[in-house]
């Protein structure tokens, strides 16, 4: 009876675990064989019973898992410890995979002899999907934030702690095994000046307000500063309760950079507009003073006096002239006369004027690159560039110093480019002039190229130097920098465009004539009433043959009645036709009109557009003597 109630125990125990069918519940001996296998079994895994009942467990593994010994390695740990679990992928009868939990526990008898194992295996495909979902989700969710550059941070109210993304980490420039983001430890970062605006938003966040957004300065541990935002939003449970705040934490650092230099750029064009107006309008004064004042020299020329008088005169006017060429240098509107250059030479040339300027207590030192490429510039020009900044450097190391210039060739790219808007990513020729005087503050770099704005005491500069080179370098498709510290010195950085190939095939300007006059025709066009009046007197003592006009209709209509031999035209002028659109009229209805123009920009306004000047087209600066005159006059009629 006791037999037949044990067999009958082991019968129902039997079918108990045959009717499981979401658990593949199989037994096998000590040697690892199958040797019971139920409904769930059958269904997971595909095999009948008669089938695999004897075959070893390595008939339930993949043939790579059998070959890195996984069966013998489960089953030995279950042997030695009792139980073991494990997750990895399995293959069914028909070959396709499913991931599985598999529990294998050991059965011993009461002596602690070996029996056999049981093995218990489930299905958990679904929860491994859901969880390589999740994994996606977050590594999408973490390139995200590295691709905007914005982390985010959890504070949670109950526990008071602190969790980051890995770009938080990123920002502050720690590693998450380095650095636990508690309050305390987040303070360490923030730049002093900015530590008063986090500790007010910390009160709040400790008693349950959401802090304002804020923007905020770090100091990473590799001494950077940069300039971060962040904004919180509170999070409740279902019950409506707060429980913390999720925030984004965002570097704006070069955010920041580029607005601040286009509000520069903004402020500088600005004022490079109204000084180029004002500049224009001062050089029409000057020339009627100049040539007025050349009139009264020869009227008078023998009255000692007057001769004398006159002479100051002159000096002061061409000094005037002078200030306004700075002017319009700096708002991009000055004549300039490019030539193909190499700056190796044009260095060496201009050392030996230089050491005689800074006097014998500044030691030069020429650092030259062994070959650097040509560029096309205004050498004139850039000689008073380098020896403006020579200058600037020798009162900038009174007891005496260093003065260090270098030239390179050096290739701005795009993202150098992207923050400097001013720069064309190519090939660049540089000149560096960097001295080890006293240096300068911020605040005083970002005035240095404002005209009129000078450290030094009165009288001892007009402010105008370093915004000449400042416009001048700008105008000629070149980038400038300045970098300086106080009491670490100051170096400008001169980018000059590297010269193109068409440039490299065309010739060197033709030198031009002796000055001389004439007997040709020229029609003078010109708005300005006493400025046209001293140009016609001028050329008819030339021996000229002059005709006058004041817009462009009157000089058209002249010239569809007399025979002109040169077009002497101002460029901005009213009525609605400019001297560049007067000109290429003349061009295309008498071809053999030779044009001049005249004016103090570089190139004319128009609508707010900087033209060119045509390729065939001279150009006369405003304000000019009677000499220059003279000579571009008879240059243009003679070429």
């Amino acid at each position: 009876m006791p037999d037949q109630m044990l067999r009958s125990d082991g019968e129902r125990y039997r079918q108990l675990i045959d009717s499981v069918k979401d658990y593949a519940i199989v037994m096998l001996d000590p040697d690892g064989r199958i040797i019971s296998w139920n409904t769930g079994a059958r269904q997971l895994q595909g095999f009948e019973e008669t089938e695999i009942l004897g075959q070893p467990i390595e008939r339930l593994f993949s043939p790579d898992a059998v070959a890195a010994g996984v069966p013998a390695r489960l089953l030995a740990v279950a042997a030695a410890e009792g139980r073991c679990e494990d997750e990895d992928w399995r293959i069914r009868k028909d070959g396709t995979r499913f991931f599985a939990n598999v529990i294998l526990t050991a059965m011993h008898d009461p002596t602690g002899q070996l029996l056999g194992f049981a093995k218990v295996t489930s299905d958990v495909s679904a929860r491994r999907q859901a969880q390589d979902k999740l994994h996606a989700s977050e590594e999408q969710f973490k390139r995200a934030q590295r691709l905007a550059e914005i982390g985010s941070a959890w504070w949670d109210i109950r526990t008071r702690t602190v969790e980051w993304s890995d770009e938080t980490y990123r920002i502050y420039g720690v590693s998450r095994e380095a650095f636990d983001p508690s309050l305390q430890g987040i303070l360490e970062f923030i730049h002093a000046d900015d530590r008063d605006k986090l500790l007010a938003g910390r009160e709040n966040t400790l008693n349950g307000i959401c802090p304002e957004p804020l923007e905020y300065r770090i100091v990473r541990r590799d001494g950077a500063v940069r300039r971060l935002y962040r904004e919180f939003a509170p999070i409740t449970n279902d019950a409506g309760s707060l429980i913390g705040f999720i925030g984004s934490v965002q570097d704006i650092t070069e955010r920041r950079q580029t607005e601040d230099q286009l509000r520069q750029a903004q402020k500088m064009e600005a004022i490079g507009n109204l000084t180029g107006g004002m500049a224009h309008d001062f050089n029409n004064l000057l020339g009627i003073i100049i040539a007025n004042i050349e009139f009264l020299r020869e009227i008078k020329g023998d009255d000692a006096d007057v001769a004398e008088l006159t002479q100051e005169a002159l000096d002061a006017a061409l000094r005037g002239a002078e200030l306004t060429r700075r002017l319009l240098a700096f708002a991009r509107q000055q004549p300039l006369q490019p030539r193909r250059i190499d700056v190796n030479e044009l260095v060496l040339g201009i050392t030996r004027l230089i050491r005689r300027t800074l006097g014998e207590n500044i030691e030069i030192a020429l650092e030259l690159a062994t070959e650097t490429w040509r560029t096309v510039i205004d050498p004139a020009q850039l000689e008073a560039s380098v020896l403006n900044l020579a200058n600037n450097s020798r009162d900038a190391m009174p007891t005496g110093g260093q003065l260090t210039i270098r030239t390179a060739n050096r290739y701005l790219d795009a993202d150098y480019a992207s923050m400097h808007n001013d720069v064309v990513p190519g090939d660049y020729v540089l000149i560096e002039v960097s001295d080890a005087g006293i240096g300068m503050t911020p605040e005083v770099m970002s005035q240095i190229f404002e005209p009129f704005f000078t450290t030094k005491e009165q009288g001892r500069g007009t402010g105008l130097g370093l915004s000449m080179v400042f416009g001048f370098i700008k105008q000629s498709g070149g980038h400038i920098t300045v970098y300086s510290e106080p009491g670490l010195g100051t170096t400008f950085r001169l980018y000059l465009p590297r010269m193109s190939e068409e440039a490299a095939l065309d010739g060197e300007s033709i030198p031009e004539p002796p000055i001389t006059g004439g007997s040709e025709t020229i029609l003078v066009v010109e708005d300005n009433e006493a400025l046209r009046r001293i140009a016609v007197r001028q050329l008819t003592g030339m021996g000229y043959r002059v005709i006058e006009a004041g817009d462009a209709a009157d000089a058209l209509a002249t010239m569809e009645q007399e025979n002109i031999d040169l077009l002497l035209t101002d460029i901005v002028m009213p009525g609605g036709v400019d001297g560049i659109q007067l000109a290429e009229e003349t061009h295309q209805r008498w071809p053999s009109v030779k044009i001049l123009f005249a004016s103090g920009f570089a190139a004319p306004q128009a609508n707010g557009i900087a033209w060119s000047l045509p390729k065939n087209g001279r150009l006369l600066t405003k304000p000019y003597r009677r000499n220059e005159l003279a000579e571009a006059v008879r240059s243009a009629l003679d070429n």
